[in-house]
């Protein structure tokens, strides 16, 4: 894909954007586009909505709370969705009770509910490096505070952001873009210090020399999203597409006047892991006329030379886990989910690598619930959170109730390999960063 122009990232709403990146909690009045002059590279980022699985809002006029969990990202959006619709409706309200009063003094004294904003569906928070060149004006103080957050909502940044892999994936597409926007905007002129790009423009040009962030491309000129290999799958040939009877049938699918035929579901199928071969034989449970197919890890896309990608780490890890805790009570598979499938693995890491697989095994496997009208698919979830609660004591005595949780695989995984040879290869000792690299978000450094 080209190069972005200025335009174009404008109408991505990267000016917006990068305002927001220069006022923190102190400084959030109306902008004039000024504070760009503040702008910094981004240190790390992370999703306001990653440590959370419900959205949750209480009606101050009735009290009444209102809760909706989500497990998946477009389940996530519904939710939020579903409260701004009640928010809406209690603005509604408010808007009503306000109509009661002429007078404005009598209205802010006697009407005491107030209006309230939207949950931000794309809602992410950035910490920033610190300067490098030291600025003559003292008006930069205002950056060195104890809660130095930047927050901003954005869908296509949030979208591709979660699409990254490892958070320095992330963060060098996102400070590359915030480069190659600065390039734009500036368009080769000569700055002078009093100009609103002349320190933005030093800071980057020395954070891309030592970073090595110039390796990554501008996080908007992704045209697909996420990390996952665009190769065929080998297993094209088991398709439901592939085994319709009829010319015909091939056909009404095709032009998408009809609803199709449904798609095979992620239960129907059984995927059994060769590790000595490094081969996933993927197997249709569900129509006895489709023949077994299988297929290298390279072929799937799900290696890293010789050895498989942290995606195919992940499923083998899934394959072990199914494996290790068949017919186990909830809390010793939420237990045993913990160690063995997301180890040491940070949480933001983690949820991309499980989007990141969920979306190989959806082009491996053709899964996919509904086609409409414009040629998309909505797709099967193909790992299911579950969740209890239980109550136990404290190291205080004190009861206290407890929720765990873990996600379970739909598609049958085997794996050509006891639990015991698999403890000893250590391959789940050392988790899904074996060949990847992370940030610790605490001081910013990467981890081998």
């Amino acid at each position: 894909m080209a190069s972005l122009t200025l335009k174009q990232m404008e109408d991505f709403g990267l000016r917006q954007l990068c305002v927001d990146l220069c006022k923190n909690i102190i400084n959030s009045q109306v902008s004039d586009g000024s504070e760009i002059k503040y702008l910094l590279p981004v240190k790390y980022i992370i999703s306001n909505w990653s440590m959370y699985d419900s959205v949750e809002w209480k009606n101050p006029i009735t009290g009444e709370e209102y809760v909706e969990p989500f497990s998946s990202e477009s389940t996530r959006v519904q939710a939020i969705q579903k409260i701004n619709k009640r928010i809406d409706d209690y603005n509604a309200e408010v808007e009503k009770l306000d109509s009661e009063y002429d007078d404005l003094e009598e209205r802010v004294k006697n009407q005491q509910f107030r209006q309230r904003t939207h949950y931000e569906i794309w809602s992410l928070t950035a910490w920033m490096h610190k300067p490098v060149h030291k600025r003559k004006s003292p008006t930069n103080n205002w950056q060195k505070t104890p809660f130095d957050a930047r927050h901003f909502n954005s869908e296509p940044v949030f979208n591709r952001i979660m699409a990254c892999t490892t958070e320095e994936e992330a963060v060098g597409k996102f400070n590359k873009m915030l480069f190659d926007y600065i390039e734009a905007a500036t368009g080769g002129k000569q700055l002078i210090e009093t100009s609103t790009f002349y320190y933005p423009k030093l800071e980057f040009e020395d954070f891309m020399m030592r970073s090595g962030c110039a390796e990554f491309i501008n996080l908007l000129e992704e045209d697909r999203l996420g990390d996952v290999e665009s190769i065929p799958s080998p297993f094209e040939s088991m398709f439901p597409v592939n085994n319709y009877p009829s010319v015909e049938a091939q056909q009404r699918r095709s032009t998408y006047k009809v609803r199709p035929p449904p798609e095979a579901k992620p239960e129907e199928y059984r995927l059994t892991i060769d590790l000595e071969n490094q081969t996933i034989t993927a197997k249709d449970k569900a129509r006895d006329n489709i023949k077994d197919v299988t297929a290298t890890f390279k072929e799937c896309g799900l290696s890293r030379g010789d050895k498989p990608n942290r995606f195919m780490m992940l499923l083998i890890k899934y394959a072990y886990f199914q494996e290790l805790t068949k017919d186990k009570p909830f809390f010793d598979k939420a237990m045993e989910w913990n160690v063995y499938v997301v180890g040491e693995t940070k949480a933001n890491t983690f949820s991309k690598y499980h989007k990141g697989l969920k979306e190989a095994l959806i082009l491996l496997l053709d899964i996919q619930e509904t086609m409409h009208e414009d040629g998309t698919f909505t797709c099967y979830d193909i790992f299911i959170k579950k969740t209890e609660t239980t109550q136990r004591r404290n190291t205080k005595g004190d009861i206290e109730t407890v929720k765990e949780s873990y996600y379970e695989c739909l598609i049958d995984l085997q794996i050509k390999q006891s639990p015991e040879g698999l403890r000893e290869t250590g391959m789940y000792k050392d988790g899904i960063d074996q060949w990847s690299s992370d940030i610790d978000v605490d001081t910013g450094e990467v981890v081998k």
